[in-house]
């Protein structure tokens, strides 16, 4: 029924090709949490998404749930130990020993970001690597990153070929979007 009602919304997502706009737009309109919302999720259905180094990516967090078991950011700007709404996850392996990840080019709800980056001390699978988490750089309302409530965080002493995993969330239940 969800793909009917987006090919009357949108025929080309079904006549043409089926794109990021169709993604998001299915995402938003038939509530399907993203693929990334848990860090590592019960039978891997949902999990961190894979990200290489100089790359992009782009996610619509307006359906990510709330997990109470997502680890609270240390840079919140309203205190340390408070989590962030509607998170998502990425994974990178690291080729060097340091990693830029910046939150400063998105769009409009979303732009109120906390990422912040952690280190896993078992990572023979994802679940266990999400459950041993170790928080090594978080940023939150960056100067000069979009509007200044952008996240931007160079993390340093990573090692090569070492996994590294990324929590972004917004600020409110407002912030939630592309």
């Amino acid at each position: 029924e969800c793909c009917t009602d987006l090919c009357n919304t949108d025929s080309y997502c079904c006549l043409v090709e089926w794109d990021t706009v169709c993604i998001r737009e299915a995402q938003t309109l038939c509530y399907l949490r993203p693929r990334n919302d848990e860090c590592a999720g019960p039978g891997y259905t949902f999990q961190a998404t894979e990200v290489v180094p100089n790359s992009s990516a782009v996610v619509n967090n307006a359906t990510a749930t709330q997990n109470p078991n997502d680890p609270a950011f240390t840079c919140h700007r309203d205190g340390s130990g408070i989590q962030g709404f509607h998170t998502t996850w990425f994974v990178f392996e690291a080729m060097d020993v340091s990693a830029r990840i910046y939150t400063c080019n998105t769009d409009p709800p979303a732009q109120d970001t906390l990422v912040a980056i952690y280190r896993a001390s078992d990572p023979s699978t994802p679940q266990t690597a999400c459950v041993s988490l170790s928080e090594i750089a978080c940023s939150d309302d960056t100067v000069g990153c979009g509007s200044g409530v952008g996240s931007d965080v160079c993390v340093t002493a990573l090692v090569a070929g070492q996994r590294y995993y990324i929590q972004v969330a917004t600020h409110s239940e407002e912030d939630r979007g592309v």
